[in-house]
């Protein structure tokens, strides 16, 4: 592990400046068994959003490419269809929704990366989703046993991901950012510095 000597965050990547400040001053520190950093760092932990990033552009792609139904509907059909505002409704309202359910998801990790405490280096399984999968596509998320502060384990799951990739396969560990009040808001991913 590379720990940055002036923001004092632990990384698991050897990077040429530190991805939370810009420094480049590194030390080494070879660490057995779980992490647990309670401190905060000045702008808070940095998850990686860009799947959720890219699940909210195409949240609003779906929005845009719903009204576009619903003006072409009103334009061109409006005598043969009976209401083509309730036609038009019927995929733009779903597609709000959604926008609206990743944008809480997203606020919710950001809000938690400013009070959370960061847990590395925590051992993880790939678990399936569904068993009745016949290809390879198989959705799966990641499963890890959080200790809380009574050494009670507690499972805790990762949204589903479609394709595990090469990182969390080569490395045997993930790590976990959660609220100390509340165990059921959490945010599991390969590196959160």
């Amino acid at each position: 592990m590379h720990i940055c000597n002036y923001c004092k965050r632990v990384l698991k990547e050897d990077y040429e400046t530190c991805p939370g400040c810009g420094s480049s001053d590194f030390s080494n520190k070879s660490f057995l068994g779980e992490i647990v950093i309670k401190e905060v760092p000045k702008g808070g932990y940095k998850p990686n959003l860009n799947e959720y990033k890219k699940r909210s552009y195409f949240s609003s792609f779906l929005i845009l490419l719903s009204l576009l139904f619903y003006f072409f509907l009103q334009y061109y059909f409006y005598p043969l269809i009976f209401s083509p505002l309730l036609a038009g409704l019927v995929f733009i309202i779903p597609s709000i929704i959604y926008k609206y359910k990743i944008q809480k998801k997203i606020n919710k990790i950001k809000r938690l990366s400013k009070i959370g405490i960061l847990v590395k280096a925590i051992p993880y399984n790939i678990v399936k989703i569904k068993r009745d999968y016949s290809n390879n596509n198989v959705p799966k998320c990641i499963e890890v046993i959080y200790d809380n502060s009574a050494g009670i384990g507690i499972p805790l799951y990762s949204d589903v991901k479609y394709d595990i990739d090469e990182k969390y396969r080569k490395y045997k560990t993930v790590d976990l950012l959660i609220d100390p009040n509340d165990y059921s808001n959490y945010y599991i991913d390969y590196e959160i510095y």
